[in-house]
């Protein structure tokens, strides 16, 4: 990603926002956040509304806040004509993600937009995806991919029931493995149709589903088969083709 500038603003000092922010500090960006609960002492600024960032002046905006908020405070941002970088997953439902659309459609100069899906850049992944774009293995007829891990190992230290992933609205195995639904788009191209099943096992305190499988058949032909889960405490991720 190229760097659009020296000034960079980051919505939502959690986990996640206080990363980004410690590493573009290392690079010697001026960093600043926002977050009107955030708390502890910080190495850099925090302002309360995003209107206060906006008026900062940033060259570019880091969405680490609560998914359910992403639509909104991402719509303001790209309507100021701002580079943004949104946190995986670009919205909490279907149409939160088109009112992102239409505000970027809407705008006659539009700003870069990256969402990260970091697991594109993972190099097993890489490597699988230009053995499938140069034809080395030949034609794809099935894919299998799962990820499982156990959610209170997710942030050592916090209650697990306390954390975005296990809230209703943002949370739950189907958002946060939002990495591996991506991948399947991105290895097979688009979904002519899709099926599936979420819920919860009753291992864990949280509002939103622990356990989810997806089957996927694509324009192409080829299938996709998608397991992901809270629940396995040696945690797995994997893919088959």
């Amino acid at each position: 990603m190229p760097d659009p500038g020296m000034k960079h603003l980051v919505v939502g000092a959690g986990s996640i926002g206080k990363r980004h922010a410690g590493i573009l500090m290392k690079n010697g960006k001026d960093v600043a956040a926002v977050d009107p609960y955030a708390s502890g002492q910080l190495d850099f600024p925090v302002l309360e509304t995003l209107k206060e960032g906006l008026e900062w002046d940033p060259d570019m905006v880091w969405l680490c806040s609560p998914t359910e908020l992403h639509a909104e405070q991402a719509c303001e941002v790209i309507r100021a004509g701002v580079p943004l970088f949104i946190e995986k997953p670009l919205a909490h439902t279907i149409e939160a993600a088109f009112k992102i659309k239409q505000a970027f459609l809407d705008r006659r100069q539009k700003p870069p937009v990256w969402v990260g899906c970091n697991m594109r850049y993972h190099p097993a992944v890489i490597r699988l995806k230009n053995s499938l774009d140069n034809g080395r293995i030949g034609r794809p007829l099935i894919f299998r991919i799962h990820f499982s891990h156990w959610l209170p190992n997710m942030r050592p230290g916090t209650d697990y029931r306390n954390t975005y992933a296990a809230g209703k609205t943002g949370g739950g195995i189907i958002l946060d493995d939002i990495h591996d639904i991506d991948l399947a788009l991105w290895f097979a191209g688009e979904v002519k149709s899709a099926a599936g099943l979420a819920g919860h096992s009753g291992m864990l305190d949280m509002a939103a589903e622990d356990i989810a499988g997806f089957s996927l058949k694509h324009k192409n032909g080829a299938f996709t088969h998608l397991h992901m889960d809270f629940l396995r405490k040696d945690k797995s991720r994997g893919i088959e083709v």
